[in-house]
């Protein structure tokens, strides 16, 4: 990943390197919905507990509809803190779904999100 963007780099300038003392590795950024490398100022997104960042508003949306099908590892139940949500149960607040371990976690979320968007 870090060749495709050291040659991206390489073919994207025109000028010379005498002022480059590093490429930070830290500041490389994928997006989760293009699965590629942000070459702009990404959109940054905090889900779950987790910060994503997108290539566009446009993948930021499509995220947002339907984060699991971009959450490689296990879904977070935010009510209590678990990784065993699943994908069937779900709800959609602020435009964002999210997914729970059951549907009493999903009615405490729903109840009051914020307490569980903003810290318990």
């Amino acid at each position: 990943m870090l060749f495709i963007l050291i040659i991206t780099i390489f073919n994207n300038f025109s000028g010379d390197f005498s002022g480059v003392n590093k490429i930070s590795v830290d500041s490389v950024y994928i997006c989760p919905v293009e699965n590629e490398v942000i070459m702009s100022e990404p959109i940054k997104l905090e889900y779950t507990g987790k910060i994503y960042y997108f290539c566009c508003s446009g993948c930021e949306m499509l995220f947002k509809k339907e984060p699991a099908r971009y959450i490689q590892k296990d879904l977070m139940c935010l009510p209590c803190s678990d990784y065993d949500a699943k994908r069937e149960i779900y709800f959609i607040y602020d435009e964002v779904k999210y997914y729970f371990c059951s549907r009493s976690c999903a009615e405490k979320f729903r109840k009051v999100p914020e307490k569980y968007l903003n810290g318990k």
